[in-house]
């Protein structure tokens, strides 16, 4: 089935508590590479398409809004109503989609009611969508608050004539070995791959160690009747100050204190010259020890 959306689309939407659902299609924005599930509904005499995150926003009962679709096609656990979508050519701000019936997420490696969601609007649907939402605002947090990487801000603040990176979202679930989980990881990361060299950032270069070299400290270990301690120190990524004059737009369904867009202060995950900067930053701090 190909659906083109044929009336206005709105986010936010107003309260949609009782707007019965005429519809459902897709939505794909310029510019961006996710598509969303969204439903078409009818409030205050105007039609018009929503998300399907946004209409469940204000609490609607999930078996009400089954009830409410005369036809909704394949059921996804993770993404109700809609199935994964293929995005093929079309014309206008509303991008022709085609619905693709595909396999329910396999997380049957995850401990009972852990999900794996792949996006925010999934986030919203999962049964731990309560600890993932933590989860997120916690990342979000130590991006805004507590290395102070981002600068908030409106969009129309933006300086004229600047491109916006956008962001995406990463969900990872960590286990143990023994297979219980250890936490939910969320990482806001930049699409570096729409970085345009010589005006986003010029070197990338870093030296990595090799893995002969952690071998040879291993072999000293067990030699010398050694401890081997590893340590990860959080968020330690985001210290180096950037020198580029770069901004950012938060992955779809994110904001802080009202802004979706950001001056980047700091190096954040993704960023071509990401690696380099942590380097120099590193060694320089190593040098004034």
């Amino acid at each position: 089935m190909v659906t083109t959306l044929d009336a206005p689309y709105k986010d936010p939407p107003p309260a949609l508590l009782e707007a019965p659902v005429l519809e459902q299609g897709v939505y794909l924005p310029k510019d961006d590479d996710e598509v969303m599930a969204v439903v078409k509904v009818e409030a205050s005499d105007s039609v018009y398409w929503v998300s399907l995150s946004s209409y469940l926003e204000p609490g609607q009962e999930l078996l009400s809004l089954l009830r409410a679709c005369a036809t909704y096609g394949h059921i996804n656990a993770h993404y109700l109503l809609f199935t994964e979508v293929q995005a093929v050519t079309g014309k206008g701000d509303f991008e022709e989609a085609m619905f693709c019936t595909v396999p329910t997420e396999d997380n049957s490696m995850l401990p009972k009611g852990v999900t794996e969601p792949k996006g925010y609007h999934r986030v919203l649907l999962a049964p731990d969508c309560a600890e993932w939402l933590d989860s997120i605002q916690n990342e979000l947090e130590a991006l805004v608050q507590i290395k102070r990487a981002l600068l908030m801000m409106n969009e129309e603040d933006v300086p004229a004539g600047v491109k916006l990176l956008d962001m995406s979202l990463i969900l990872q679930v960590k286990l143990d070995k023994h297979g219980q989980l250890l936490k939910r990881k969320s990482r806001i990361c930049v699409r570096g791959n729409k970085q345009e060299y010589g005006v986003d950032y010029l070197d990338t270069f870093a030296p990595c160690t090799q893995l002969s070299s952690v071998r040879i400290v291993i072999v000293l270990e067990l030699n010398l009747g050694l401890d081997v301690y590893h340590m990860d120190v959080d968020t330690a990524f985001l210290n180096p100050v950037l020198e580029e004059d770069l901004y950012v737009r938060l992955p779809r369904g994110l904001e802080h204190g009202g802004h979706r867009c950001a001056k980047l202060l700091k190096v954040v995950y993704g960023l071509k010259q990401a690696d380099k900067e942590w380097f120099e930053a590193f060694d320089a701090f190593c040098d004034g020890v």
